[in-house]
Protein backbone atom coordinates (compact mmCIF):
# COMPACT_ATOMS: atom_id res chain seq x y z
CA UNK A 1 0.00 0.00 0.00
CA UNK A 2 0.92 3.53 -0.84
CA UNK A 3 0.73 5.44 2.39
CA UNK A 4 2.46 8.36 1.58
CA UNK A 5 -0.48 9.00 -0.71
CA UNK A 6 -3.10 7.70 1.67
CA UNK A 7 -1.79 10.00 4.20
CA UNK A 8 -1.93 12.98 1.76
CA UNK A 9 -5.64 11.68 0.77
CA UNK A 10 -6.60 12.24 4.35
CA UNK A 11 -5.06 15.43 4.86
CA UNK A 12 -7.05 16.54 1.24
CA UNK A 13 -10.35 15.25 2.98
CA UNK A 14 -9.89 17.23 6.05
CA UNK A 15 -8.73 20.56 3.91
CA UNK A 16 -12.06 19.83 2.17
CA UNK A 17 -14.11 19.36 4.94
CA UNK A 18 -12.87 22.78 6.15
CA UNK A 19 -13.18 24.80 2.62
CA UNK A 20 -17.18 23.40 3.13
CA UNK A 21 -17.73 25.10 6.45
CA UNK A 22 -16.36 28.48 5.55
CA UNK A 23 -18.00 28.70 2.01
CA UNK A 24 -21.55 27.03 3.20
CA UNK A 25 -21.69 27.01 6.74
CA UNK A 26 -23.44 24.71 8.47
CA UNK A 27 -24.06 21.12 7.17
CA UNK A 28 -27.33 20.80 9.04
CA UNK A 29 -28.71 23.56 6.99
CA UNK A 30 -27.40 23.47 3.60
CA UNK A 31 -26.72 19.61 3.61
CA UNK A 32 -26.92 19.39 -0.58
CA UNK A 33 -24.75 22.29 -0.85
CA UNK A 34 -21.96 21.46 1.61
CA UNK A 35 -21.58 18.18 0.09
CA UNK A 36 -21.26 19.17 -3.01
CA UNK A 37 -18.47 21.67 -2.02
CA UNK A 38 -16.66 19.43 0.05
CA UNK A 39 -16.57 16.80 -3.27
CA UNK A 40 -14.94 19.31 -5.31
CA UNK A 41 -12.69 20.80 -2.63
CA UNK A 42 -11.49 17.38 -1.94
CA UNK A 43 -11.30 16.20 -6.12
CA UNK A 44 -9.50 19.31 -6.92
CA UNK A 45 -7.12 19.14 -3.93
CA UNK A 46 -6.24 15.29 -4.70
CA UNK A 47 -5.68 16.23 -8.12
CA UNK A 48 -3.06 19.05 -6.96
CA UNK A 49 -1.59 16.59 -4.40
CA UNK A 50 -0.82 14.06 -6.64
CA UNK A 51 0.83 16.44 -8.97
CA UNK A 52 2.88 18.48 -7.01
CA UNK A 53 2.78 17.73 -3.42
CA UNK A 54 3.20 13.87 -3.71
CA UNK A 55 6.69 13.49 -5.59
CA UNK A 56 7.58 16.03 -3.49
CA UNK A 57 6.87 13.90 -0.29
CA UNK A 58 7.83 10.78 -2.06
CA UNK A 59 11.44 12.34 -2.60
CA UNK A 60 12.17 13.34 0.92
CA UNK A 61 10.89 9.87 2.27
CA UNK A 62 13.25 8.53 0.01
CA UNK A 63 16.23 10.62 0.93
CA UNK A 64 15.51 9.76 4.50
CA UNK A 65 15.37 6.23 3.77
CA UNK A 66 18.44 6.06 1.47
CA UNK A 67 20.50 7.95 4.56
CA UNK A 68 19.13 5.17 6.73
CA UNK A 69 20.67 2.67 3.79
CA UNK A 70 24.31 4.34 3.81
CA UNK A 71 24.28 3.84 7.43
CA UNK A 72 24.48 -0.07 7.46
CA UNK A 73 27.25 -2.27 6.88
CA UNK A 74 27.90 -3.09 3.49
CA UNK A 75 30.70 -6.00 3.40
CA UNK A 76 32.66 -7.67 0.34
CA UNK A 77 31.17 -10.76 -0.61
CA UNK A 78 31.51 -12.91 -3.65
CA UNK A 79 28.22 -13.14 -5.91
CA UNK A 80 26.92 -16.68 -5.94
CA UNK A 81 30.14 -18.16 -4.97
CA UNK A 82 31.89 -16.74 -8.34
CA UNK A 83 34.75 -14.88 -9.21
CA UNK A 84 33.22 -11.31 -9.05
CA UNK A 85 33.14 -10.11 -4.89
CA UNK A 86 31.10 -6.51 -3.81
CA UNK A 87 30.33 -4.35 -1.42
CA UNK A 88 26.60 -5.94 -1.02
CA UNK A 89 23.85 -4.95 2.20
CA UNK A 90 22.83 -7.66 4.78
CA UNK A 91 19.86 -9.14 4.40
CA UNK A 92 19.83 -10.46 0.47
CA UNK A 93 17.21 -12.83 -0.28
CA UNK A 94 17.98 -15.15 -3.07
CA UNK A 95 15.36 -15.43 -5.52
CA UNK A 96 13.37 -18.41 -7.25
CA UNK A 97 13.58 -17.26 -11.04
CA UNK A 98 11.39 -19.34 -13.45
CA UNK A 99 13.21 -19.29 -16.57
CA UNK A 100 11.50 -19.12 -20.63
CA UNK A 101 12.45 -22.29 -22.17
CA UNK A 102 14.33 -20.33 -24.63
CA UNK A 103 16.94 -19.25 -21.88
CA UNK A 104 17.13 -22.73 -20.36
CA UNK A 105 18.32 -23.54 -23.43
CA UNK A 106 21.45 -21.20 -23.38
CA UNK A 107 22.38 -21.37 -19.71
CA UNK A 108 23.58 -23.61 -17.03
CA UNK A 109 22.80 -21.70 -14.54
CA UNK A 110 21.15 -18.49 -13.29
CA UNK A 111 20.69 -17.01 -9.95
CA UNK A 112 19.79 -13.53 -8.66
CA UNK A 113 19.41 -11.97 -5.00
CA UNK A 114 17.37 -8.77 -4.15
CA UNK A 115 17.30 -6.09 -1.19
CA UNK A 116 13.97 -4.26 -0.97
CA UNK A 117 14.89 -2.05 1.87
CA UNK A 118 15.36 1.90 2.94
CA UNK A 119 13.54 3.12 0.10
CA UNK A 120 15.96 1.20 -2.20
CA UNK A 121 16.11 -2.02 -4.71
CA UNK A 122 18.84 -3.86 -5.58
CA UNK A 123 19.08 -6.45 -7.83
CA UNK A 124 22.45 -8.93 -8.19
CA UNK A 125 22.35 -11.36 -10.62
CA UNK A 126 25.08 -14.46 -12.34
CA UNK A 127 24.55 -16.25 -15.07
CA UNK A 128 26.20 -18.58 -16.90
CA UNK A 129 26.05 -19.73 -21.01
CA UNK A 130 26.35 -23.06 -22.13
CA UNK A 131 29.60 -23.61 -24.26
CA UNK A 132 29.59 -21.76 -27.46
CA UNK A 133 26.48 -19.58 -26.99
CA UNK A 134 27.25 -16.14 -29.00
CA UNK A 135 26.79 -13.36 -25.98
CA UNK A 136 26.63 -9.63 -26.19
CA UNK A 137 26.80 -6.87 -23.48
CA UNK A 138 24.23 -4.60 -25.35
CA UNK A 139 22.17 -7.50 -25.72
CA UNK A 140 22.14 -7.63 -21.67
CA UNK A 141 22.00 -4.42 -21.51
CA UNK A 142 18.59 -4.37 -24.02
CA UNK A 143 17.10 -7.40 -22.10
CA UNK A 144 17.43 -6.09 -18.69
CA UNK A 145 16.18 -2.83 -19.77
CA UNK A 146 12.92 -4.74 -21.14
CA UNK A 147 12.25 -6.43 -17.85
CA UNK A 148 13.13 -3.73 -16.16
CA UNK A 149 10.17 -1.55 -17.40
CA UNK A 150 7.98 -4.94 -17.55
CA UNK A 151 8.48 -5.52 -13.75
CA UNK A 152 8.21 -2.50 -12.25
CA UNK A 153 5.36 -1.60 -14.64
CA UNK A 154 6.42 1.73 -15.61
CA UNK A 155 6.09 3.30 -18.94
CA UNK A 156 9.43 4.39 -19.99
CA UNK A 157 13.35 3.58 -19.05
CA UNK A 158 15.87 6.36 -20.39
CA UNK A 159 19.32 4.95 -19.99
CA UNK A 160 22.86 6.57 -20.43
CA UNK A 161 25.93 3.98 -21.12
CA UNK A 162 29.55 4.19 -20.82
CA UNK A 163 31.86 1.28 -20.95
CA UNK A 164 33.93 0.23 -17.84
CA UNK A 165 36.40 -2.46 -16.86
CA UNK A 166 36.99 -4.18 -14.17
CA UNK A 167 40.71 -6.41 -13.87
CA UNK A 168 39.95 -6.97 -17.39
CA UNK A 169 36.54 -7.54 -17.62
CA UNK A 170 34.64 -5.91 -20.06
CA UNK A 171 31.32 -4.28 -18.75
CA UNK A 172 29.53 -1.09 -18.89
CA UNK A 173 27.79 1.51 -15.98
CA UNK A 174 23.98 2.59 -17.38
CA UNK A 175 22.55 5.29 -15.49
CA UNK A 176 18.29 4.87 -15.26
CA UNK A 177 15.48 6.79 -15.46
CA UNK A 178 12.18 4.84 -15.11
CA UNK A 179 9.12 7.12 -15.47
CA UNK A 180 5.34 6.17 -15.01
CA UNK A 181 1.89 7.11 -13.50
CA UNK A 182 2.92 5.80 -10.25
CA UNK A 183 5.85 6.21 -9.61
CA UNK A 184 9.55 7.90 -10.83
CA UNK A 185 12.84 6.17 -9.81
CA UNK A 186 16.52 6.70 -10.95
CA UNK A 187 19.17 4.58 -10.71
CA UNK A 188 22.60 2.67 -11.73
CA UNK A 189 23.60 -0.60 -12.94
CA UNK A 190 26.99 -2.44 -13.47
CA UNK A 191 27.41 -5.17 -16.26
CA UNK A 192 30.56 -7.30 -16.34
CA UNK A 193 31.32 -10.23 -18.61
CA UNK A 194 33.83 -12.89 -19.71
CA UNK A 195 33.50 -15.82 -21.88
CA UNK A 196 30.24 -17.68 -21.23
CA UNK A 197 29.08 -15.56 -17.99
CA UNK A 198 27.25 -12.55 -17.18
CA UNK A 199 26.71 -10.25 -13.67
CA UNK A 200 24.33 -7.82 -13.40
CA UNK A 201 23.85 -5.21 -10.70
CA UNK A 202 21.15 -2.79 -10.29
CA UNK A 203 20.31 -0.76 -8.03
CA UNK A 204 17.06 1.92 -8.07
CA UNK A 205 16.40 4.55 -5.54
CA UNK A 206 14.08 7.86 -5.65
CA UNK A 207 14.82 10.68 -8.46
CA UNK A 208 17.50 13.69 -6.93
CA UNK A 209 18.71 11.08 -4.01
CA UNK A 210 22.59 12.38 -3.22
CA UNK A 211 22.85 9.78 -1.26
CA UNK A 212 21.34 7.17 -3.64
CA UNK A 213 24.25 7.92 -5.93
CA UNK A 214 26.80 7.54 -3.01
CA UNK A 215 25.48 4.14 -2.42
CA UNK A 216 25.82 3.12 -6.38
CA UNK A 217 29.51 4.44 -6.20
CA UNK A 218 30.85 2.34 -3.45
CA UNK A 219 28.87 -0.56 -4.96
CA UNK A 220 30.64 -0.50 -8.22
CA UNK A 221 34.00 0.30 -6.95
CA UNK A 222 34.02 -2.23 -4.45
CA UNK A 223 33.67 -4.91 -7.59
CA UNK A 224 37.07 -7.07 -7.42
CA UNK A 225 37.85 -10.49 -9.09
CA UNK A 226 39.29 -13.40 -7.04
CA UNK A 227 41.37 -15.40 -9.93
CA UNK A 228 41.53 -18.15 -7.57
CA UNK A 229 37.71 -19.07 -6.95
CA UNK A 230 36.17 -21.36 -9.35
CA UNK A 231 33.34 -20.93 -11.32
CA UNK A 232 29.93 -22.43 -9.40
CA UNK A 233 28.72 -25.17 -11.12
CA UNK A 234 25.74 -26.19 -8.87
Amino acid sequence: MDWTRVILAGVCGALGGVIATVVVGSARERRIYYVAVMVLSFTLLTVASDRYALPYVRQLVGAFDAQRALGRKWTPQPVDDSALSLALPDGLQPQVVDLPSEARDLITRFTMSTYERDGISLAVSHAIYKPGVPTTLKGAIDGAIANIAKTRGVSKVADSRRPWQVEGREGAIVDLKLEGKEEEMEGRALFLMQPSELWQVILLYQPNQTAGEQLASTLIDSARFDPQRAVPTR
